[in-house]
């Protein structure tokens, strides 16, 4: 599957990956929730490979629209092929939209929110090519787009929202622009914890607060964060899965303070031991 194909590409494994994303392309896929994730997940890959020219031509490439309702025929329910298709296929969302049920996402709110991601993912291409009132454009777009969906009420789209928010902030980083930067990462992190408390969601986004505090010379604020994060996830013996890069300040800050603080050494260890290469099922 592409999920697959996409924890392969975060693993550093591209050239497996590759083949599955061909194999899906050869499908050619009709449904306009699985054309817009397949697109998505090779404009990630492709920033995985640091091959940021090949964004923007994935993200164009054109997909189906999502399908329309059924049409109400001589007192039946007509069902259109499409969504016959999504519904023989196991996509819940098709029924969803045949139920009309307000509860949960419609196949057009699915759609608007992968759009959503697409912009994001075309705003990170564009920041790392230098290119940032572009960047900033598209993300800002792209989280209008998202919180027009259930008017913001979509508590599964926070995760999206709080990458969003972080890009930003590298953007007004990038800018001089540090009181914003600052602003958004702590958005960033008052919604992961208000919407997945806990989770590595939480940590991820204090982490990139804390890289953020290490680069403006805010050493201790830094270490205060890192330590409650590594903290945390060893209180709930689990791993910091992900969180490799952001954490690596964090380990320069502890080998420099090694010399003359004994207790470094100890801080050291423990957040060593945490860093857990992700797996293939781990890494989404």
């Amino acid at each position: 599957t592409v999920n697959r194909a996409l924890q392969l590409s975060n693993l550093g494994r591209y050239e497996e990956a590759a083949r599955i994303f061909a194999e899906a392309r050869s499908l050619g896929l009709r449904d306009g929730i699985q054309a817009r994730l397949l697109r998505n997940f090779e404009a990630i890959d492709a920033l995985n490979r640091g091959d940021l020219a090949a964004v923007a031509p994935i993200l164009a490439r054109p997909v189906p629209d999502p399908s329309p309702l059924p049409e109400v025929v001589d007192g039946a329910v007509e069902i259109d092929p499409r969504l016959a298709a999504s519904l023989n296929s196991g996509l819940a969302t098709g029924l969803t939209d045949a139920t009309n049920q307000e509860t949960r996402l419609t196949r057009i709110e699915r759609a608007a929110i992968i759009d959503a991601q697409a912009e994001q993912i075309a705003a990170t291409a564009l920041r790392l090519q230098d290119r940032p009132d572009e960047a900033f454009a598209k993300l800002t777009r792209a989280r209008d787009s998202l919180l027009a969906v259930k008017q913001g009420r979509v508590l599964s789209t926070a995760r999206l929202e709080a990458q969003i928010l972080s890009e930003m902030a590298l953007v007004d980083e990038d800018r001089q622009r540090y009181g914003e930067a600052e602003r958004r990462l702590r958005e960033a992190v008052a919604l992961t914890e208000l919407r997945y408390p806990g989770s590595a969601s939480v940590e991820s986004s204090k982490a990139r607060l804390a890289a953020f505090l290490t680069r403006r010379d805010r050493r201790g604020e830094a270490m205060g964060i890192y330590r409650g994060i590594v903290d945390e996830v060893a209180g709930k013996k689990a791993a910091l899965v992900g969180l490799e890069n952001l954490i690596r300040p964090y380990f320069a800050m502890l080998v420099e303070d090694a010399a003359t603080r004994p207790e470094a050494v100890s801080d050291l260890f423990l957040a060593a031991q945490l860093v857990e290469r992700p797996g293939a099922a781990q890494t989404l």
